[in-house]
């Protein structure tokens, strides 16, 4: 999910989140900042390889208890 200040900003309201645009708008190295990050959080945690060896470890752990 969202990492709020990390991977983008968790907003409350309409006025919340249009002084979240004006904040990235006004600062143009934080928003390139949150959206490397958040490219990189969705790559690692949606990544088919990583998901399938939890997979298999889930079924292996099943099977063995």
């Amino acid at each position: 999910g969202v990492m709020d200040g990390e991977t983008g900003l968790v907003i409350g309201d309409p006025a919340q989140a249009a002084e979240g645009i004006e904040a990235l708008l006004a600062d143009p190295g934080r928003y390139e900042s949150l959206r490397t990050a958040a490219r990189s959080w969705v790559e690692t945690q949606f990544d088919a390889n990583r998901n399938m060896e939890r997979f298999v470890r889930l079924i292996e752990d099943g099977l063995s208890s």
